[in-house]
């Protein structure tokens, strides 16, 4: 398969789809916030050579130039990991230059694009994990070692002085002094470190990727703030660790269903990958992963790679996930509150993680089962099961 100039296909390349995927959101980020606009002159440089540029102007536009260059390759799948590697660069070469551009969220993102670019198997992703886990590794680490972090004595400074957060004061107001500022100064040391543990251990990334999300979430919901762009680029950045399938995944419908063929013909719409393969149960198709008849005739189900079998709404879940049209969205929608509401964007962030939490499963399920049992009243379009 070739590589598509459509930005949303990523299928083709030289990288895997998650590592793609993972990429054009940070730049898609980036551009959408006008990062560009903050690479730097050379001033206060890390190192010393950038003291010797003669044009800072001329330095300054080139770094924009390759960064924006960069990125329209990477969006049109155009030598997409030398694109990926020459954004990434283009930023720590920004912070190495300029001790005024350097932040947290600047410099990770950078070391993963950079890393990205870097790609060569599937064992080279290693590089990237160990980044991504070394990031909280060194903020909890750098709070222990911060006495005001161990006394409590930065979150009460914080979030009375600076937030003026009035839950928290209230709060506070009912316990002993210090216990709560000590509680929530702990508790992200403890999260912090257990998230290192969490992106160290293969089986323990499922936990860790939904403890990050919930955490960055939640210290948004507190705040109202993003952390300049923090809260996109860490969940971003656990794509490197998600389970894509390695082949394309079965899709076992009712073909006598008029709303089953409506969302057939949607999910295929966006569907530019060919990564789904929709079935009518009534074919036989679930004979072959001994699925009976019955259960395909009360709910879809979805075959991952040959072996994986979900049904109604995780099976649902699972087809919005393993499609990246669904990340694209989810970015849009909170990029497009970057500026506005902090209440705005935080209801759109419980909004996503109440979707998709486990959690949800049932209350989904309920919502997917009244569905189904009323699809012949809500889809009446006729369909034919014979194929």
């Amino acid at each position: 398969m070739k590589p598509s100039w459509n930005p949303l296909r990523l299928s083709g390349t030289a990288l895997p789809v998650p590592l793609l995927l993972s990429a054009k959101l940070l730049v898609v980020t980036m551009l959408a916030t006008s990062h560009v606009t903050t690479l730097p002159d050379p001033f206060l440089p890390f190192l010393s050579v950038f003291d010797r540029i003669g044009n800072p102007e001329l330095f300054r536009t080139t770094l924009q130039v390759l960064f924006l260059a960069g990125s329209a390759a990477l969006l049109v799948n155009r030598g997409v990991r030398l694109a990926s590697f020459v954004v990434g660069m283009t930023i720590l070469v920004g912070i190495a230059s300029s001790r005024i551009y350097w932040a947290n969220n600047t410099f990770f993102m950078g070391a993963v694009l950079t890393l990205i670019g870097l790609y060569t198997s599937e064992r080279s992703v290693w590089l990237l994990r160990v980044q991504v886990a070394m990031i909280y590794f060194g903020a909890g680490l750098n709070k222990v070692l911060d006495p005001d972090w161990v006394s409590g004595q930065f979150f009460e400074n914080w979030a009375v002085a600076n937030l003026e957060h009035d839950l928290y004061i209230r709060v506070a107001a009912l316990l002993p002094p210090m216990v709560l500022a000590k509680f929530m100064c702990w508790g992200t040391i403890a999260t912090e470190l257990s998230l290192f543990a969490g992106f160290a251990l293969r089986r323990l990334w499922p936990f860790a990727i939904w403890l990050g999300i919930l955490f960055h979430a939640a210290m948004t919901l507190f705040t109202g703030i993003t952390f300049v762009l923090f809260l996109y680029v860490a969940p971003i950045a656990y794509l490197a660790f998600a389970r894509w399938p390695k082949e394309t995944t079965e899709v076992i419908y009712d073909g006598d269903c008029g709303i089953c063929a409506k969302t057939k013909r949607w999910f295929e719409a966006l569907d530019f990958e060919g990564a789904f393969r929709w079935t009518t149960f009534q074919s036989g198709a679930g004979d072959r992963f001994g699925i009976s008849r019955d259960a395909l005739a009360k709910r879809l189900h979805i075959v991952v790679d040959g072996e994986r079998i979900a049904e109604g709404f995780q099976a649902f879940k699972l087809m919005l996930l393993y499609n990246p049209v669904t990340y694209f969205v989810m970015l849009g929608v909170l990029l497009g509150l970057h500026w506005g509401p902090a209440w705005a964007r935080s209801l759109a962030i419980a909004g996503m993680i109440a979707f998709f939490f486990p959690a949800f499963d049932r209350v989904g399920q309920a919502a997917y089962d009244l569905v189904a049992r009323n699809r012949d009243r809500i889809g009446s379009e006729p369909t034919c099961a014979v194929e």
